[in-house]
């Protein structure tokens, strides 16, 4: 984020998959304490099921150890800060749950910044699970004065309406800089890079709204290490999976994030919705993700969408703000935001560096809403105060704001960039998570096999909210699981229509353990990948098919199999296919004019992928290169990106066809644009009911404006 304060301050991956999600063990026996204000209680008595204690007033008065459990009832509501010491271990944590039925237990404050819902202090080997907690200045809270903690696990929790605290004075907010409905703080404590505060975190099925942020991992804005390290060892070991953030914007304050990652190592996030992160105005920006002072951080299988324009720097999707190394975006739907999809930044004058990214797999679409002539494209690189590295490579995109950009002395000389592929436009992808619902829709369904051959349809599940089929087969938005016994489950897609499509995606282990699974792509039947996804797999393997040209109603099936045995054989799944964008009706002015030219009172250069022309008169034109040979039956506009600085008000375009091969003015359409603008506009010339658009169109011919001046073309595309 542009401007933002500045922040001032090892277990492999594999270690990290096998810890954290291998099936939660079942704790050794311990004492239970149940709490439940609606009837019969007493803060003195037993804390059994018959005779409750009351509310939190015997709980935050004692220490608690390993097996014990704190049980509060379902359909309950408390005003009070509930306040949890102690240290389980692996095979006895402690526990905070709900027993019963109905609603989550509640944690409902007064609604002001000084309200905590649960304050856990120097937790080891904790779980907390079904609970939602609203109304306080932080939610969730796990606080540590010391290092080497480790086993922190937050399971089923909602959290809403988590604000009033902005930038906070850390020593008097106790460690909170941003509210936020989960929150891993502390004090500023002195470690080196051998040491941490916590490690083996799991976070899973996470819901947050009307927070300022729902997810923060912050050190009151980032510490660096006291031998003069990154920080970035302060927390190892964590996964986020099943995160569902919509729609974070605080009470209408400043909010800068959604999920917020800083002094972290080995984390992954996977199989998540962040949907409308962000929303109130921050004048040091906004992003769903904030990322600092992190190595080694995997995001996939996952959905990034719609951060809205509050007229705030960067509104993004992905932030790498400074000292951030080794980040790893991956089969990604990051679509819809007001800014860049994934901006790397350079902005930071001493101690910053961007190192070693990696952008593959996803699909970018439509990003950079809001066009803010610094945040354009859907990749971007903002500043020159340190050279960011990576490779982004194998996306497919739809950038109507060009699919990288840059400002502020920004560049991409430090990034290779290889086999990344325009699709002909959104409505021309099919994402399978997004599709996912209740019953088949965009041309996705779900299926089973006993053998591979010979699909049925699974039936929806409204309880579990997944298709399910024979045996525990199962398909769920973002994973599949086989059936016990021999069988296959698949996401079936339909197409709609003949073309060219590429295929990407990325299969990995939603939980490790078992002995492996088998998971192949195959078209009309007819293998065209395979792969075998090992049992502690949390990085996973790309099965994509570049390019395969489809007729209507082609099947394309993404089918799993179980090993051997059965047992953790649930699979990460998020297929992206796109209709390619044919070179022939797409014009993007990376090197040249490519074919198109300057005519009549225009003359006109390509530089940096922009075709800028000067017009000497009224009436200036370019022709595009003849013989095209568009059939006109499907395609229903003409598309440009023009930027107008003559004192015009409108652009046109002439047509001509095979058939009807004379220029003339009833083959023409006029359609208005910004005179004198400083920003590109987005013209579009809408063909398809033109009574003379028939039969093969044969060469274009476009008038940027209608008077004298300068004109800018980035592209022009026929749909």
């Amino acid at each position: 984020m542009r401007g933002k304060t500045r922040l001032t301050a090892a277990v492999s991956t594999v270690a990290l998959a096998t810890t954290l999600l291998t099936g939660v063990a079942a704790a050794a026996p311990g004492h239970t304490y149940h709490v439940d204000n609606r009837g019969t209680c007493d803060n003195n008595g037993a804390a059994t099921t018959s005779l409750p204690w009351c509310d939190f007033t015997p709980v935050n008065a004692r220490t608690f150890t390993g097996g014990e459990e704190i049980l509060l009832a379902r359909g309950a509501v408390w005003n009070q800060q509930l306040n949890l010491r102690g240290t389980g271990t692996a095979a006895a944590p402690v526990t905070l749950a709900a027993y019963g039925s109905g609603a989550r237990p509640h944690i409902r404050r007064n609604g002001v910044a000084e309200d905590r819902g649960v304050l856990l202090t120097d937790p080891t080997h904790w779980r907390v699970s079904n609970l939602e907690v609203s109304r306080a200045g932080a939610g969730i809270v796990a606080y540590f004065s010391t290092l080497g903690h480790e086993g922190l696990t937050f399971t089923d929790i909602f959290t809403h309406d988590i604000t009033g605290i902005t930038r906070g004075d850390c020593g008097r907010t106790g460690g909170i800089f941003s509210s936020a409905g989960i929150q891993i703080t502390g004090d500023r404590l002195r470690f080196t890079a051998r040491q941490y505060a916590l490690r083996n975190v799991l976070l899973r099925d996470i819901e947050g709204t009307r927070n300022h942020d729902s997810v923060s991992f912050d050190w009151c804005n980032g510490l660096t290490g006291a031998d003069g390290h990154d920080g970035n060892s302060l927390v190892q070991g964590v996964v986020l999976d099943g995160l569902n953030l919509h729609e974070d914007a605080g009470a209408g304050g400043e909010c800068h994030d959604g999920l917020r990652l800083v002094n972290m190592r080995h984390v992954v996030l996977m199989n998540s919705v962040l949907h409308k992160e962000a929303g109130c105005h921050s004048p040091s920006g906004t992003a769903a993700v904030f990322l600092g002072r992190v190595l080694d951080v995997s995001f996939v299988n996952s959905i990034v969408t719609a951060v809205p324009h509050t007229g705030s720097p960067d509104q993004a999707g992905f932030d790498h703000e400074v000292v951030t190394d080794s980040v790893k975006i991956r089969n990604n739907l990051i679509a819809d935001n007001a800014g860049p999809g994934v901006e790397y930044l350079a902005i930071y004058p001493q101690g910053d560096h961007s190192r070693n990214h990696e952008l593959s797999g996803n699909l970018l679409l439509n990003n950079a809403k809001a066009q803010q002539p610094s945040h354009l494209g859907g990749v971007t690189r903002i500043g020159h105060l340190s050279r960011p590295t990576g490779s982004v490579h194998d996306n497919l995109h739809f950038e109507p704001t060009g699919f990288t950009g840059v400002a502020d002395g920004g560049e991409f000389d430090g990034f290779t960039f290889r086999d990344n592929a325009e699709v002909h436009s959104v409505a021309d992808t099919a994402h399978a998570p997004s599709a996912f619902a209740d019953r088949p829709r965009a041309g996705w369904s779900y299926q089973h096999s006993a053998t591979g051959f010979g699909w049925q349809n699974l039936t929806f599940d409204p309880a579990s909210g997944t298709y399910r089929g024979p045996a525990g087969a199962s398909v769920a938005r973002f994973t599949q699981t086989p059936a016990d016994e021999a069988g296959w489950t698949a996401r079936a897609w339909t197409a709609p229509r003949e073309g060219t499509v590429a295929v990407r995606s990325r299969a990995l282990k939603a939980e490790v353990g078992g002995d492996g699974v088998e998971v192949r792509i195959t078209h009309n039947g007819h293998q065209l990948s395979r792969q075998r996804i090992e049992p502690n797999d949390l990085q996973g393997l790309v099965l994509d098919v570049p390019r395969l040209a489809v007729r209507a109603g082609d099947v394309l099936r993404f089918e799993v199999n179980r090993g051997a045995a059965a047992g953790a054989d649930r699979v990460s799944w998020a297929p992206a296919i796109g209709y390619l964008a044919e070179p022939s009706r797409w014009w993007r002015f990376d090197r040249d004019t490519e074919g198109w030219q300057p005519w009549h009172q225009l003359t006109g250069s390509v530089r940096a992928g922009i075709l800028t022309m000067e017009a000497s008169g009224e009436d200036p034109f370019l022709f595009s290169p003849a013989g095209l040979g568009l059939a006109a039956n499907g395609r229903n506009f003409v598309e440009a990106r023009l930027r107008n600085s003559t004192p015009g008000g409108a652009a046109q375009l002439y047509f001509i066809t095979e058939d009807d091969p004379v220029w003339s003015d009833d083959k023409q359409l006029t359609v208005p644009v910004p005179a004198r603008d400083s920003l590109f506009q987005l013209v579009r010339f809408e063909v398809g009911g033109h009574p003379k658009w028939r039969g093969r169109i044969s060469q274009l011919r476009l008038d940027p404006s209608v008077a004298a001046g300068r004109s800018e073309l980035d592209y022009l595309r026929v749909g």
